[in-house]
């Protein structure tokens, strides 16, 4: 368990602020620079982190966050910073689907060891980026 998930939400809540100011490239460029600047200060690890080891703390917040207000790409850019916080480099994925004549998005995030909020509903578009 990690106990620093319980700041996720602020990240949700700030990078939803960014998302909705100055829209969602520059959410996914200022979740990448922080995370590249953490990943410069913090060490790598050893024990990459897996669903399994977050999966409690992911539901709770999944659960008590306003979700018209909290998207897929608000979260997937929080939880980039978090992993880089302990570590570990990851990217933001964004996927499509057309469904009933509708473009649908959602983003997730691809570490070194897993995926996380990844939807196999919807095909990668972009993966990442510097």
């Amino acid at each position: 368990m990690y106990p620093s998930l319980i700041f996720m939400p602020l990240g949700q809540i700030g990078f939803a602020v960014i998302n909705h100011v100055s829209g969602p490239n520059t959410a996914i460029r200022i979740a990448r620079k922080v995370a590249d600047f953490l990943l410069y200060v913090v060490p790598g690890t050893r024990h990459h982190v897996t669903r399994d080891d977050v999966a409690v703390a992911l539901k709770l917040i999944d659960r008590f966050m306003p979700r018209p207000w909290i998207a897929c790409l608000e979260t997937a850019c929080a939880f980039q910073v978090w992993l880089a916080m302990h570590g570990e480099n990851s990217t933001v994925c964004i996927g499509k689907r057309i469904e009933t004549g509708r473009l649908l998005m959602h983003a997730w995030v691809r570490s070194e060891s897993d995926e996380f909020f990844a939807d196999a509903r919807f095909e990668a578009c972009f993966d990442g980026g510097s």
